[in-house]
């Protein structure tokens, strides 16, 4: 067969795959949607939910690599459905779904054709039991890429896989599988290239071992380079973006120096510099966490899936195992560490629908005196999608509005043409989309101070006020800038997001609401507002634990706040704001008498060197401070029972006064 042959074949069946017991498979992937349609968020979420969702509603550009592929679907989605966010969040749901089919394909090309018939039309069905799995729901139900750039990577190996197959077997044409494979790698590439990357390298020992036997390294080259640029052609939309869009574009790409900066992600290079050590170091704390999630015995047995399958497909167990360490080196290498980060079961999301597929495989093909064994082994993996928090029973992500809740206090507090200034990335988002997107307070300037030594930022903020003074750029140092730029525009009131941010703008700093004052309006030192902290314990009370990262955000939040409060004269309002961040359920069975508290002093030394690091909040901190609080305001028995609360929940320091028995305030 010829390249025009070939590619003329592979036009036909744009990233088809020949599945065996088709009609379960849509089945069960079109059951998964709907459960995933059901349970996923309706509304912004925490971390990159703001800004990518602004990107799509308004065709602006997101952080590096720009995920162009995304934006668009979004856009179209946001067109479509009832509302847009649910239609951008829908980007997620329905690629995570869709997952199954290739996962299915790949489960039954490692089985063979010898694979018992009476089991194989289980296999969808198992699959789809292990999407439930909070690792793999998660990505699925909030604004994010993973999920869409998951399912093109599980589609190449899909295409991928048949080729490897031994000489006895039934091999696909190289240019059409080539071609396809290409083609699903550079649509990946264009939501994520780093996954792209990981399952590229992965093939690629197979595909060449496959071209040279067939002596068509030619064909490979040419059809697979084919397909990749097809793939990646979405990232056109980066410059018509950053020509034609009036809203943010991040990075500003206005010449080659920033198109080089910004695809090659060196806003990210100073997170990625830990050691051999430190990698291995995080590699194994990632070992224990997934033990502990019911995730190890599916990644060992799903290993174990593609080592059986390797006499009949070549080169399979090193396919899965170059995902997973690609992929957990990849997070293993960040500075900034901690598993509660929802974005890394996103990115290791291909290697766990890889291992899925692995274990089904093997119960599928598993013979009759070994079936008691391959049923033993899926009950035991499928339990962890069953039991690992939250339980697919106890999810409230289709309730979770916080990020918007928060953002939207944030703007109801601001006077008219006031300064904010954030600093945490899941009120910056939200701010941005309540801005740019649903024009919410346009009169109020949204400064990220984590973007404040980016030019690119503070012309964004210059082209949506053009009556703000601009900012002097050669100030190299954040802190200056700002500075500078607050001593242009004093006219206008300021709030920031917490005291130590205050204080290093040298900010005169009072109580306001989820935001501190500044300046003039804390000549007449207002007293906190209490509808911040009923709005954080009504979010708690409502989402509880049932959507990932909410509660630990609302614990931080408080933790902040209360802080600050206990730091400014406020003890009583302190307390109340540090137990807001705390489900009622873990309260001490006393608290500490309100009169009491009001005469506590203030707190004036530095705060606590956590040993235990969070992503974002921990409500036993919340718990061992307002504990400190109370002992503080002279109630040292009742404030034992707070740090016994805090131990409780493990917090090492909270152990740690208690082995010593003695209960010592937060000075």
């Amino acid at each position: 067969m010829n390249l025009r042959q070939d590619f003329a074949s592979a036009a036909t069946e744009i990233l088809r795959v020949r599945l065996r017991a088709s009609g379960g498979t849509w089945l069960a992937s079109a059951i998964l949607a709907v459960y995933y349609c059901a349970s996923m968020s309706r509304d912004l979420s925490l971390y990159d939910s703001g800004e990518l969702a602004l990107a799509a509603r308004e065709l602006g550009l997101g952080h590096p690599p720009g995920q162009p592929l995304h934006t668009l679907l979004g856009f179209v989605a946001s067109r479509l459905a009832p509302s847009a966010l649910t239609g951008i969040n829908l980007v997620s749901a329905l690629p995570a779904a869709l997952s199954l089919i290739p996962a299915m394909r790949i489960a039954t090309t490692l089985a063979g054709p010898r694979a018992s018939h009476r089991r194989r039309w289980s296999a969808p069905w198992i699959l789809a039991l292990f999407a439930l799995h909070e690792s793999l729901w998660e990505p699925a139900t909030r604004i994010e890429v993973y999920a869409l750039a998951t399912l093109f990577a599980l589609w190449a190996v899909a295409h991928a896989l048949p080729l490897f197959q031994n000489e006895d077997e039934h091999t696909p044409a190289l240019g059409p599988s080539a071609w396809r494979i290409g083609l699903a790698l550079g649509l990946c590439a264009s939501v994520n290239p780093v996954i792209a990357a990981g399952v590229g390298l992965a093939l690629l020992p197979g595909l060449l071992w496959v071209a040279v036997e067939q002596r068509a390294l030619t064909k490979l080259v040419l059809c697979g380079a084919v397909g990749s640029v097809l793939g990646v052609l979405p990232y056109i939309y980066l410059p018509l973006a950053a020509h034609y869009s009036r809203t943010m574009i991040w990075g500003g790409l206005s010449d080659r120096q920033s198109y080089l900066h910004y695809l090659t992600l060196r806003d990210y290079s100073h997170n990625q510099k830990l050691g051999v050590l430190g990698m291995l170091s995080h590699a194994a704390l990632w070992c224990e966490w997934a033990t502990r999630h019911l995730l190890a015995p599916a990644l060992i047995l799903g290993f174990g899936g593609f080592v059986r399958a390797r006499w009949r497909v070549r080169t399979s167990a090193w396919v899965f195992a170059i995902v997973l360490v690609f992929l957990l080196r990849l997070i293993s290498s960040n500075v900034i560490w901690n598993l509660e980060i929802p974005d890394y079961n996103g990115y290791m999301a291909t290697a766990y629908w890889l291992a899925a597929a692995g274990t089904t495989a093997m119960f599928v093909s598993s013979r009759n005196q070994r079936r008691f064994a391959a049923c033993a082994a899926i009950v035991l993996c499928l339990s962890g999608a069953l039991v690992a928090p939250p339980s697919p029973f106890a999810r409230t992500r289709s309730r979770d509005r916080l990020a918007r809740a928060l953002a939207e206090r944030v703007l109801r507090e601001a006077p008219p043409r006031a300064i904010v200034i954030c600093h945490s990335d899941y009120f910056a988002g939200a701010l941005f989309y309540l801005q740019g997107a649903e024009r919410q307070r346009r009169d109020v300037v949204v400064l990220a101070f984590g973007l404040a030594s980016s030019s690119w930022h503070w012309r964004h903020l210059q082209a949506m006020h053009p009556d703000l003074r601009q900012v002097d750029l050669r100030a190299q140092n954040r802190v200056a800038r700002v500075q500078d730029w607050l001593a242009q525009n004093s006219s206008r009131p300021v709030l920031v997001e917490n005291l130590a941010l205050a204080r290093s703008l040298e900010l005169r700093a009072c109580a306001g609401g989820l935001y501190l004052q500044t300046g003039d309006a804390c000549e007449a030192d207002p007293p906190p507002e209490a509808a911040a902290r009923e709005l954080l314990a009504r979010q708690l009370e409502q989402l509880d634990a049932g959507s990932p990262g909410a509660a630990e955000a609302i614990a931080q939040v408080s933790e902040v706040v209360g802080s600050a409060l206990w730091r400014l004269g406020w003890p009583r309002e302190a307390h109340a704001m540090l137990l807001a961040g705390v489900p009622r359920s873990m309260w001490p069975t006393t608290l500490g008498d309100p009169r009491a508290l009001a005469g506590a002093p203030r707190w004036t030394d530095a705060a606590p060197n956590w040993s235990r690091s969070t992503a974002l909040g921990d409500p036993a901190r919340n718990l061992f401070l307002a504990g400190a609080l109370v002992h503080a305001s002279g109630q040292a028995r009742i404030a034992r029972g707070y740090v016994r609360a805090a131990a409780q929940l493990d917090l090492p320091e909270a152990k740690h006064l208690l082995t010593g028995n003695a209960v010592s305030s937060t000075r």
